[in-house]
């Protein structure tokens, strides 16, 4: 019986590293499993994440697959193909744990301290190389902006573009006249003529005006940061002299400046920003998260003058300095918020609530719910149904009493559910796990402290140099700081499957000691729970029809065509 391999193959981003593109690595990937006579038993591939980052779905599938048994071999191009720095040694001894090498094609090297010293090298420089590369980008970013340089590595505000230099680099900004003048105006409809943003938004609509990406929705957010953002205000040479003294511009800057003229403020620094990445339906996207920074650290640059006045810019920010959030709730709970989907255009529902005077003379209110791309003036999605709340979660609820009242059915797919999470626990029990974790996390503890302590007297002679022992105790830290990642996640998982097991428990006594109608009592809170709970996800499609879907793992229930879960139209 020939041996088994794993290829695996991973980019940062979409365009791929320089001749190792995804297509190159899986060639010569499999042309060396050809060639050592290996049986291929899967490939899995990681386009755009970071070899810094674990959490990738395509190193998940490996992993869950190596604990299987069976593997002889993980492949890889290079090591920091399969991850970066320390990480890569922690995969290599898990991987060993199950019976299984790895391999990385540009190094031979042999299991004997020589070899496994050359391992570490190459990964300590390439976690290195990372983060030059990466201080560099900061460090020339800020160096930039205290230059008064605005970099074009965003999209432009609106009213503006970016001028390039004779080799094609983005140097700054210049006014775009047709886009400010969309901008005025937006100041007058809102200063001068009281116009809320979304009438602002529709109007613009109506006229067919492009957003900066060239799309045709305009969004309350969008319009707001006309009215706030500082490079639609224009300062004085007085009013920028004002930044200097407060320390947001240097004197270098402002002495470049045209004394005569006005000029609006971009701030680099507001916001400390971080991107990451998830997956959502089979797709990785990007999401970012922001901490506001102190404002000492703020750095102005100068940009053009916007041509608006600044007693318009004032006047409209004091037209929305009080907006508020329009509650939409009505002391009622939404039990399909955030789980009823359209079927056409996969958007998630939005509440919607209208009012009228009853005969009585009563202010009486109406519940739906809706696709928002259907209900806008463009059309953007054929699904344009207003569902009402309460038929709709009726017939909603008739699914999940479908699944609910077959006990055996429902306990063999929480059992499945609850064996998928323990196999994505590395020793297979959650309180195991967090007890691994937990000593590895001591014994980091005390690997620092010896560290400290012997390194000191080792760098004050001079036989240890104190960048060596500075990275060395940075690769502790970030060790720790995923240990503790890990931690969380073992114990989110221990936490799901003791919910999933409380659950069956649950829904069996109920059943035993209520019978079938135990469902039929329950309170809207309660149901908004189960469905939390047992992954349930339904979609309405154009003529109102509602089916429904409860997920465990890559399994999918649809609703059967002879129940009663398969809705009519609502109306």
């Amino acid at each position: 019986m020939s041996e088994t391999a794993i290829l695996y193959r991973r980019v940062s981003d979409e365009e791929g590293d320089e001749g190792y593109s995804l297509e190159n690595q899986r060639d010569r990937l499999r042309d060396w499993a050809r060639r050592e006579g290996y049986t291929i038993a899967a490939e899995f591939e990681d386009n755009g994440w970071s070899g810094a980052d674990l959490d990738r779905p395509g190193l998940d599938e490996l992993r869950e697959l190596v604990a299987e048994g069976g593997i002889s071999v993980v492949a890889v191009n290079k090591r920091d193909r399969l991850a970066r720095g320390w990480r890569v040694r922690h995969l290599r001894e898990e991987f060993e744990e199950h019976g299984t090498r790895l391999v990385a094609l540009n190094v031979q090297a042999e299991d004997t301290p020589e070899g496994r010293l050359q391992e570490h090298v190459l990964d300590d420089f390439a976690e290195y190389e990372r983060e030059v590369i990466a201080d560099r980008m900061r460090q020339g970013r800020l160096k930039a902006a205290r230059k008064g340089r605005l970099l074009g590595f965003r999209v432009p505000h609106y009213g503006f573009r970016f001028m390039e230099d004779e080799r094609g680099k983005k140097v700054g900004y210049e006014v775009v006249p047709e886009e400010m003048a969309v901008v005025r105006r937006i100041m007058e409809m809102v200063a001068l003529e009281g116009c809320t943003l979304y009438e602002v938004s529709r109007r613009l609509e109506k006229k067919g005006v492009r957003t900066a990406k060239g799309g045709v929705r305009w969004v309350a957010r969008v319009i707001k940061s006309c009215i706030s953002e500082d490079v639609y205000l224009p300062r004085t040479h007085a009013e920028m002299e004002e930044l200097v003294e407060l320390g947001h511009l240097s004197v270098e800057v402002l002495a470049e400046l045209d004394s005569e003229e006005r000029h609006g403020v971009f701030w680099y620094g507001r916001k400390r920003v971080k991107t990451y990445k998830v997956r959502e339906n089979g797709q990785i996207k990007r999401r970012t998260t922001s901490t506001p920074r102190d404002e000492r650290e703020r750095i102005a640059i100068p940009v053009p003058d916007s041509g608006l006045e600044p007693e318009l810019v004032h006047a409209a920010r004091d037209a929305i300095k009080d907006n508020r959030r329009t509650p939409i709730s009505h002391d009622r709970v939404w039990q399909l918020a955030g789980v009823l989907f359209c079927a056409s255009c996969g958007r998630r529902f939005t509440k919607h609530t209208t009012n009228y005077v009853n005969a009585a003379g009563e202010k009486t209110y109406r519940h739906y719910i809706r696709c928002p791309e259907g209900v806008r003036r463009d059309y953007q999605c054929p699904n344009r149904k207003h569902l009402r709340v309460e038929e709709i979660e009726e017939k909603a609820w008739e699914f999940v009493t479908f699944l609910v009242l077959r006990p055996g059915r429902l306990e063999d797919e929480l059992n499945r559910e609850i064996e998928h999470l323990r196999r994505l626990i590395r020793l297979g029990d959650p309180e195991e796990e967090q007890g691994r974790l937990l000593r590895d996390l001591a014994g980091l503890g005390r690997q620092r402290e010896t560290l400290q302590r012997e390194a000191m007297d080792l760098v004050s002679e001079g036989l240890l140099d104190r960048d060596l022992l500075r990275r060395k105790l940075t690769e502790l830290d970030e060790r720790e700081k995923e240990l503790e990642k890990e931690l969380a996640n073992a114990r989110a998982t221990g936490e799901r499957i003791e919910d999933l097991e409380a659950l069956k428990g649950e829904l069996f006594l109920r059943y035993l000691y209520e019978g079938p109608e135990m469902l039929h009592h329950w309170t809207p809170e309660q149901r908004v729970a189960l469905y939390r709970r047992i992954g349930f996800r339904a979609e309405a499609d154009e003529e109102g029809n509602l089916s429904a879907t409860w997920l465990f793992g890559a399994e999918t229930f649809g609703v059967p065509m002879e129940s009663t879960t398969r809705c009519s139209p609502c109306r």
